[in-house]
This record gives C-alpha cells, structure tokens and sequence, in this order.
C-alpha cells in the first residue's frame, strides 16, 4: 500500500508493525501513473529498519515490499538519495527527535528554562502541543538538562534531552587599554558585592576608577548588590607634564613653543628662537648630548622638561667706519655698581681725544666731569672704548643720558635706564643665581649718582 510519496529526500511517515509498505512514484513516463521502487537482485522483501541498499523505479513488475519485524511501530525516517543513471539509496530508520544547542546561561537564583528547538525528522511540530519541557538541576551554577517529553500523536517519539552550562555570576575588569586588568570575580548567589580591587598604574596616567561602559561616564559603586554578570572598564586621564624654557629672554620664536604635553600628544619639534645681535646655537636639556639645533619630543614621552637655549653674539660691525656709535654695555658689580658703555672708534680717533659726560636723573645735580676710556678692546678687528658711569643705586638711575665728545666739538649721545642693565644680567648674558641677587640688593639702597673718572 502507498503510505506517502516519496521523492528526493528525508520523509517522516507512523510506520506500523506487521503492515507491508511500498515506495512509489508519480511518474508521467509510465501513463501518468506511479512506479514501483524495487530493490537491486529482484528483492522483493526487505525489514524495517533498513539501510544501506540500493534500487530504482521500474513501470511493471513487483515492487520491493518494506515491513516491520524485529522493530517498534512509530516514526521512521524514510531516505531517498538520488545517485544517478537512475538509481536511488534508501534508507528506513527510526526517527530521532534533535534538540538545538543550548548556549550557556548565567545564575539568576532561580529556576533557568530555556526552551530549544526541537526536530524530529520531517515532522512539523508545535511547541506544548506536540510536547512539552522538563528540567534537572536548572538552579544553581554547574551542568543542566532540559528534557523533551514528546505527547499526543508524538507520544510514541518518547523523549529527547540536552545538557547546558549555568555559569555563576562573574564581574570582569577591562584596564581599557593601559596597565593590567585584574582577575575577575565570580559569584553563586545574589545579592553579593564585588570586592574594589587596588588602583591600577599606568606610566604617564592617573587611573580614574571603575565605570559600567568603556566610554567611562557611568561610575560603578562597589557597594551595589550583584544582580547579574557585568564589565568595568578603568578610567585614565593622561597626566599632564610642563615644559620649561630658559635663556629665551629677548628672543622671539616664529610659532611659540608648548608649555605642556601628555603622553598621547603628538610627536612635535621645538622652534628655535632668534635674538638680535646674537646666533642661535641650539637647546641644552637632560637627555640631550650636548647642544642640539633639533629637538622632538616623540609621542609617548613622560616627565616634565627643560631646555635652555644657547647662543653666541654675534661680531660687531660698525654701521659707518668713519663715525663712532654706542656699541654695548657691561655692569661692573664688584665694589661700586657700574655701567660700563662701549663706543667704537674709527681709525686714527685716540683715547685721549675723546671722553663722555653723564647726566644721571635721581641726583639733584648733574655731573658736569668727563669721564675718559680707560680701556681700549678689539672686536671683530674694530677698537672699542670703554667709559665707566659709576652709580650708588640701579633704582635711582632710572635714566643716564650719555654724550661722546669727540674730533672738533662733534658728539654723539644715547640714553638708557637701569632695566636694560638688569635685562643683561638675567637675559643676554645669563649671571649666576649670587649675581642676579647682589643687583637686586643693590637696587634698595642709596639716593644719589656720582661718575667715577677713570
């Protein structure tokens, strides 16, 4: 008797004992009319369950008669493979239901009930209706088994079952990117707290705390109950480090230097300075080997910074060698305070035929005696003269008026205050910390000026 059509595939059909079943196929080749499957060597009789042959469809002659002996009447998986010139693999098996891998779950204190999806050959089966779910040790952390208890007309399916994993409770910690995460924490119960591990380090960072999202803006509080398995994420903030600058007093820079980086700046290059009258020699610093006209800190580079600029002056050279100029000036410290001013001299002009009066405003009276060179310096191949104007008190001397006499009543004059002789000490011509300090004690005594011929 035909009890399902069978054609390329895997079909489920309620076999039952002593009862002869033949596979047939609807086939237009043959009358609009089925075929009768027949195994190989003409055999016309074959047990169920049964595998393993092979056969074809013919239009006359007996069909190969399939029944159940030896086996339980249920559902069996009737196979049908094609495998070409017309033949065709059978197999009849009994149904084995397959229940869906469970993915594993996490302890909640309660009874955990997944619910798979059940298969059962061909069969189109509905949930609590076709069967049903039952547990085993479902509640606490280890090994679970959901068990499918097939019913109705199923029932003769009997069962099926899978086991599954209940993990505890875990808190993991996630050193976002920097330092070393610690273990994570594991519980079995509800309601436990998680223990605040030691802050974490991490070079050129201050570690923040433990946030619920990576982005670091939910602060966890560790005096919370667990409810469930979470991730915290650590919270850095690159600290900030100085860069400080000296010897640049006077100078000028093209793009101003920064005054701060972190470790997550990036790579960047000093700009070097540049001053009047003197040549940038390069930067000074720990971690450099000697003078350097290029400087990078690198990306990744922690600790605070200094550099010095070097510098050289620069030769001097007369704006007109046939008339004499104000050149530069020199304190003198030691003893009495004194401003020393440099003139040049053009060729053929003698010491002896010049001098220079000083009018030093804070005095009441003015200085009306010529002070004469009493040395002569070559610089860069020139003659420079020097004239000593001797005061009691940088403060006082907010101005000195200085005027050159020279060949036939001719003069050249130049004026200048305390805080350009203060710049030399600390900028141009950097002093010891001895000598910075002397010239500012100085500045607090006395009220009078007086030149001092040399």
């Amino acid at each position: 008797m035909k009890e399902a059509t069978i054609y390329d595939g895997v079909t489920t059909v309620n076999l039952q004992q002593g009862t002869a079943y033949n596979i047939l196929k609807y086939d237009d080749e043959y009358g609009a009319s089925y075929s009768n499957f027949r195994l190989d060597n003409s055999t016309y009789g074959a047990d169920i369950p049964y595998s393993g042959g092979t056969g074809a469809f013919y239009g006359t002659g007996n069909p190969t008669n399939f029944s159940i002996t030896d086996g339980a009447t249920g559902f069996y998986d009737i196979t049908m493979t094609d495998i070409g010139n017309g033949k065709w693999n059978v197999s009849i098996l009994a149904t084995v239901p397959q229940i869906d891998e469970i993915p594993a779950q996490t302890y909640t204190g309660g009874g955990i009930t997944p619910e798979p999806l059940v298969l059962a050959g061909s069969l189109s089966l509905t949930k609590r209706t076709d069967y049903e779910y039952s547990y085993e040790d479902n509640i606490n952390s280890g090994t679970a088994k959901v068990i499918v208890i097939f019913k109705g007309n199923y029932a003769s399916l009997g069962t099926a079952e899978k086991t599954f994993t209940i993990n505890p409770i875990v808190v993991t910690f996630n050193a976002n990117g920097h330092g070393t995460a610690p273990d994570s924490q594991s519980f079995t119960a509800l309601n436990e707290k998680a223990s605040k591990p030691d802050d974490l380090t991490a070079e050129g960072y201050t570690f923040g705390g433990w946030f619920t999202d990576s982005e670091c803006t939910n602060t966890y509080d560790f005096d919370t109950a667990i409810t469930g398995g979470l991730t915290l994420y650590a919270k850095w903030t690159p600290i900030t480090y100085t860069i400080t600058y000296t010897g640049i007093d006077g100078a000028t820079f093209e793009t101003a230097n920064p005054t701060g980086y972190t470790i997550e700046s990036e790579s960047f290059t000093l700009t070097n300075p540049t001053k009047g009258g003197f040549t940038f020699t390069g930067w000074t610093g720990e971690g450099l080997d000697g003078s350097q006209m290029s400087v990078t800190i690198q990306k990744g580079s922690t600790g605070n910074l200094e550099f010095t600029a070097a510098w050289t002056k620069n030769g001097f050279s007369p704006k007109d060698s046939s008339t004499p100029e104000f050149v530069y000036h020199s304190l003198i410290l030691s003893g009495q305070i004194g401003v020393i001013f440099h003139v040049y001299a053009p060729e053929g002009l003698e010491s002896k035929d010049c001098s220079i009066y000083f009018d030093v405003s804070g005095d009441k009276s003015q200085n009306t005696q010529p002070v004469y060179a009493f040395e002569a310096i070559t610089e860069n191949g020139y003659t420079l003269y020097g004239f000593t104007c001797y005061i009691n008190s940088v403060q006082m001397a907010d101005k000195i008026h200085a005027v050159f006499n020279y060949g036939d009543n001719q003069t050249i004059t130049q004026d200048d205050t305390a805080k350009q002789y203060l710049s030399v000490l600390t900028g141009d011509e950097p002093q010891s910390a001895d000598t910075i300090a002397l010239a500012e004690a100085i500045m607090d005594y006395g009220h009078y000026v007086q030149a001092g011929i040399s």
